[in-house]
């Protein structure tokens, strides 16, 4: 017989996740704005974006710190917000160099080690 502690267990482990999986699915899903494509401009003065239905401009001042991985950069706005640029995006290898440089000109973001 299966106790009702284990029942617990097993619902946190399995079906919590698979839940918390679907509603986040089912949400990207269905929005449209989510699923828009997005052109970016990085310049000195900041990061612009432009959606189909949206756009927005935001300063270096806003930045928390840029992380880069093998494929992708992170630019984070706070410890758990982050907008990511794929490398594969940039239109060449100079442009990621430039990326680099633009952001290692920038006082206040922190930048990973790998930069």
């Amino acid at each position: 017989m299966l106790k009702p502690i284990g029942f617990f267990f097993g619902f946190l482990y399995i079906a919590y996740p698979a839940m918390l999986l679907f509603i986040h699915q089912n949400a990207f899903n269905t929005n449209e704005i989510l699923k828009n494509t997005v052109q970016s401009d990085i310049s000195s003065q900041g990061i612009s974006t432009k959606g189909d239905s949206y756009q927005s401009q935001m300063g270096w001042n806003k930045v928390y710190k840029v992380k880069e991985y093998k494929d992708r950069f992170l630019v984070f706005l706070s410890r758990r917000q982050a907008i990511h640029f794929e490398k594969g995006n940039f239109p060449s290898v100079a442009d990621i160099e430039i990326f680099k440089s633009i952001v290692r000109l920038q006082p206040n973001v922190k930048v990973s080690k790998k930069f």
